[in-house]
């Protein structure tokens, strides 16, 4: 826990407050618009994608240490997990809007949400559909807000 907020609060301030993070943005929200304005855009992504790498191999080294073993099995849903965590935490599927802060927030969303879906007694399958509904209703309400601001 302590490493994930240790990680929370550097990738926010490196989002907020440098360049890389400002770069980071302008390419997610425009690829061609931020090539344009002069950004090397194709090594800004390759960075971007060897700091996700570093990423995925420090969470896998956790999960390792934390459990003694590990099966690539054992994390089929973790894909849908990150993309619910980041979308219910304020970002755009189509790039340019979110914070850190805020996907640490959408992180806890669907965590509580299964905790009191267990509480009640609800069968485990149907936890990932109440996820899942929550996710499309996040997903619904980005596309409302992106039509709203663009008319």
């Amino acid at each position: 826990m302590l490493i994930a907020c240790v990680f929370t609060a550097i990738a926010g301030i490196a989002l907020h407050m440098t360049r890389f993070g400002l770069y980071t943005y302008a390419v997610g929200s425009n690829e061609q618009g931020a090539r344009r304005a002069g950004i090397k855009v194709d090594r800004h992504i390759v960075s971007i994608y060897v700091i996700s790498g570093v990423c995925a191999g420090l969470a896998g080294y956790l999960t390792l240490a934390r459990f003694s073993s590990t099966t690539i099995s054992g994390h089929a849903m973790d894909n849908l997990k990150a993309i619910t965590a980041v979308v219910l935490g304020g970002a755009s599927l189509f790039g340019g809007v979110g914070s850190m802060y805020g996907t640490a927030a959408g992180v806890f969303i669907p965590v509580v949400l299964a905790s009191g879906l267990i509480i009640v007694g609800l069968p485990s399958f149907w936890q990932e559909v109440a996820v899942g509904i929550v996710l499309l209703a996040a997903v619904l309400l980005d596309q409302y807000r992106r039509r709203s601001r663009s008319s």
